[in-house]
């Protein structure tokens, strides 16, 4: 009874010794699995900081364009106003220019029906 006892002791050593061999080639398996996450963890942190500031980069020059934009569109909206005030003013000399000639063509027609007239009364 003692012998088999002994085999009992024996076979439950061997399967516990199997299974420490089993988990500690589990623990290592995971071991380099964490160790490879790691360094991937690694990378996306590192590669994450980049594109932080990349994308700092391009929130700058995203500001400089809108400030750069709103400054055109207040000078374009500055320059149609002014073409507007103009074409409005062009109008009006365009208007009175005609009339303006026109009187001093009648005033000189009027001065040269009255020399006419005093032409023919002197006659």
């Amino acid at each position: 009874e003692l012998e088999q006892n002994e085999d009992i002791l024996v076979q439950e050593i061997d399967t516990l010794v199997a299974e420490k061999s089993k988990f500690q080639a589990t623990s290592e398996d995971l071991s380099a699995k964490i160790d490879s996450l790691s360094s991937e963890k690694d990378e996306i942190s590192r590669r994450l900081v980049g594109m932080k500031q990349d994308n700092n980069n391009l929130q700058t020059k995203l500001d400089a364009s809108n400030k750069f934009l709103k400054e055109w569109q207040e000078k374009e909206t500055a320059a149609l106003q002014q073409i507007s005030k103009l074409e409005t003013e062009l109008k009006d000399v365009k208007s009175k220019a005609p009339h303006e000639e026109l009187a001093a063509v009648m005033e000189e027609m009027e001065c040269l029906r009255a020399f006419h007239d005093l032409c023919v009364t002197d006659k």
